[in-house]
């Protein structure tokens, strides 16, 4: 498992969010992307619980990273 330090961070609207890889779960409050652009809200509930390879090669998913 990879530790959550050694990811790149992308802050959108105050929060900071994390590039998916393709096999990791896509948890509640996750971003989305298409072709590398903005991060913006995932309205399918649908989507959560699944993995980014469940999905087009061309959309990115990005988990909230939570603050301790």
């Amino acid at each position: 498992m990879r530790n959550i330090n050694d990811k790149i961070e992308y802050i959108r609207f105050g929060n900071k969010y994390y590039k998916l890889g393709r096999k990791e779960i896509i948890k509640k409050g996750a971003m989305q992307s298409w072709c590398n652009g903005e991060l913006q809200p995932i309205f399918n509930s649908s989507t959560i619980g699944k993995t980014p390879s469940d999905f087009s090669d061309e959309r990115d998913f990005y988990n909230l990273i939570e603050e301790k």
